[in-house]
């Protein structure tokens, strides 16, 4: 098999990218659009300019911000749960919080302070099927809910996920039959 000469040279790069800026947005849209018009790759453009946002630069294109994550210490943690704590009712509960108030996902508490001190401070309930029932029960005490219709109970009132109703009871027919029986 004949070795692969490459067609571009960073002068050739060059002039094309001026005449095609404007889809010089991203790496992936470009690759996208160079992919249709028989134009250079992004690898084979970083390989002459050295990276994206250096091709960009040559071009007077505004670069790429790095998409870094933010590291908290252990110390600025323990005082956002400190200050947030009775938001930690589920996983689900505090994410979506975190999300809105642009704090760490529960995973980040976790991984940097142990799932133990997590949960034992949190305001989080350990479901079983005695405490399922009840709740259960409380929302819909004459018919067991859809899936759906539990789902829009949960986000509406922060409840448990109906996969936890499902990992308890087996299945969310036989909850149906278990807390229903009676």
């Amino acid at each position: 098999m004949p070795k692969k000469t490459n067609q571009f040279d960073k002068e050739t790069i060059l002039r094309l990218l001026k005449e095609h800026k404007e889809y010089m947005t991203s790496m992936n849209a470009w690759n996208i659009y160079s992919k249709e018009y028989g134009l250079p790759h992004s690898q084979t453009i970083i390989k002459h300019f050295g990276s994206w946002n250096s091709a960009k630069s040559a071009l007077s294109l505004e670069q790429l911000k790095q998409n870094r994550p933010f590291r908290y210490t252990e110390q600025e943690l323990l005082q956002l749960y400190e200050q947030h704590k009775d938001k930690f009712t589920s996983i689900t509960n505090w994410n979506d919080y975190a999300s809105k108030n642009q704090l760490p996902t529960y995973y980040t508490f976790v991984s940097h302070l142990g799932k133990d001190l997590v949960e034992q401070n949190s305001t989080s309930v350990t479901w079983d099927k005695e405490k399922l029932t009840q709740l259960i029960l409380k929302y819909y005490p004459e018919q067991p809910p859809t899936v759906s219709n539990w789902r829009t109970m949960e986000k509406k009132y922060g409840l448990p996920s109906h996969m936890t109703i499902v990992r308890h009871f087996q299945s969310w027919s036989l909850m149906k039959s278990e807390v229903y029986s009676n």
